[in-house]
Order: structure tokens, then C-alpha cells, then sequence
């Protein structure tokens, strides 16, 4: 008689061995491999949270910047306006007209040196006679309250040569104009 063969759990084939182990090899690969792209994507998340920093960093100081220089431009360069405004104040001309209305017989003008930072004149001017160089400089100081022409120095002179001297004026916008007689300066009494 036959032996008697009985199973309560039926053995799985042995030619099934090879597709199972198969399986759970691709399985574990495919594990790895989403693992991977898990930690890929986060970091690629992490990369993301901080390019939106620095670009929202990047966008403030932009925005600091812009409301830098939205200020008042008077404020950034009061400094040099006011330099230019004290240079366009001091007027020239009436400097010159000045000194081509004092005319004194004995006086030439030789050189005239005009400084509008410091809001001064350096006159150099030949004389036939010392004498004549008070009523020159009175001439010049004619009209002002207070004597704004210097007599700084005097050279020459003896023996019959010509002196030659230097005078300094300084002052404000109107104090080298002359008085005319449309302008009417008020009086201290």
C-alpha cells in the first residue's frame, strides 16, 4: 500500500522560490530608492525655505534702500548747497564795479585776486605817491558803515620808484556795493 501523504499547510512549489525571493528584492529596492527621494525632497524643501529668506531679505533691504533715497534730497546735500549758495552770493561784478568806480589819479591797478569761499578781494595796485593810497582805499570804503578794505602791505617807493601795495577786502553780498540813488539804506539814529 501507498504511504499515506497528508498536509495540513500546503507547501508552496519550489520552482515559486525564485519569483519570491525576485519580489522581495525589488521590494527592498524600491524602499531604498523612496527613502531617497524622501530625504531628496526635503532637502530640496529645506533649499526652497532658504532661497525664500534670502530673497525676502534681499527684497527688505531693497525696500530700506529705496525708501533711502526717496528722503528729501535737500537733507543729503544741505551742505553743499549751502557752500554754493554762500559762492553765488558773493557778487562779482559789483566787486568790479567797486573798483572801476574808485578812481584815484597816481593809483593803477595791477592785479585783483578773488576768492568767493572766502568772500574776499586782494587788490595789488602800483602808486605814484604813498599819499594818495588812503583816499584810494577811502574810495573804495565809501558808503559802508565799517571800513572793509585792509591795507595789508606796502613795498617800494624811495628814490622816485613806484610803491606798490595789496588791499584786502572782505565782507557779505551787498557790502561792496555802493550806495545809488534808487537804494535806499535804512539809518541807525
Amino acid at each position: 500500500m501507498r504511504p499515506l501523504n497528508v498536509e495540513f499547510a500546503k507547501r508552496m512549489p519550489r520552482w515559486l522560490w525564485p519569483g519570491v525571493a525576485l519580489a522581495l528584492v525589488g521590494l527592498a529596492v524600491s524602499a531604498v530608492q523612496a527613502g531617497q527621494s524622501w530625504q531628496l525632497h526635503r532637502r530640496s524643501l529645506a533649499l526652497q525655505a532658504r532661497e525664500a529668506a534670502a530673497m525676502s531679505m534681499l527684497e527688505a533691504r531693497r525696500q530700506a534702500s529705496a525708501a533711502q533715497l526717496t528722503k528729501p534730497v535737500e537733507a543729503l546735500y544741505a551742505a553743499d548747497a549751502m557752500r554754493a549758495a554762500v559762492r553765488a552770493s558773493f557778487d562779482v561784478g559789483q566787486v568790479l564795479a567797486v573798483l572801476e568806480a574808485a578812481r584815484v589819479p597816481g593809483v593803477r591797478l595791477l592785479a585783483l585776486e578773488v576768492s568767493t569761499d572766502s568772500r574776499s578781494v586782494q587788490v595789488d595796485v602800483e602808486l605814484q605817491d604813498v599819499t594818495t593810497l588812503s583816499a584810494y582805499i577811502d574810495a573804495l570804503s565809501t558808503g559802508g558803515p565799517v571800513r572793509r578794505w585792509v591795507l595789508v602791505k606796502v613795498a617800494g617807493g624811495s628814490g622816485g620808484t613806484a610803491a606798490q601795495a595789496t588791499i584786502v577786502g572782505s565782507g557779505a553780498r551787498d557790502d561792496f556795493s555802493r550806495p545809488s540813488a534808487s537804494s535806499s539804506r535804512p539809518t541807525k539814529k
